[in-house]
């Protein structure tokens, strides 16, 4: 379906509203899954915070910029090396929070990891390219642009669920 019918899939389920509501809903069913009480105990483990920020925004960028080094180095793709290299120096997405939750591993702290990586996000990353590409970033929206983004994709529907089951249960 998706090769038969790809430009029906990529104006529905392709849309940025699809894909917008997704990670709200998916943001949303992990507050659901967690308590008040989940994300304190995460909070009180901020070594946990600063190993993840240090393996984000620290060791991928290198791994990325060594890996970009040897994969491009007989070719002279400068895409591909950006590619790379951008892909090492952003966080991880909202979907590492499903896989904990499926592997019965520990929701609160990778909600917070996620959360806290997605903030630093804002700032580390233009960053890194800038050091990383050699290249100024110009960015097409503004730092308040990606922070009510945040708000509304992340903050918002992880606190309406954190609320919700809190008085469900």
């Amino acid at each position: 379906l998706g090769v038969s019918q790809a430009s029906l899939l990529h104006s529905t389920l392709g849309s940025l509203s699809v894909l917008q509501g997704s990670v709200a809903a998916l943001m949303l069913s992990m507050g659901l899954a967690i308590t008040p009480n989940d994300v304190t105990n995460a909070v009180k483990q901020p070594h946990l915070l600063v190993w993840n920020a240090l393996l984000c925004f620290g060791l991928m960028p290198m791994v990325a910029m060594g890996l970009a080094k040897t994969v491009c180095a007989s070719s002279s793709s400068s895409s591909t090396t950006a590619g790379l290299i951008l892909l090492g120096s952003v966080s991880g997405g909202q979907a590492s929070n499903l896989f904990t939750l499926l592997a019965g591993g520990d929701v609160a702290v990778s909600v917070i990891c996620t959360l806290t990586t997605t903030l630093l996000g804002v700032v580390l990353t233009p960053w890194w390219i800038q050091r990383l590409l050699l290249v100024q970033t110009a960015t097409a929206t503004s730092f308040w642009a990606v922070v009510q983004s945040i708000l509304s994709l992340v903050l918002v529907p992880l606190s309406v669920g954190l609320g919700v089951g809190r008085y469900a249960s």
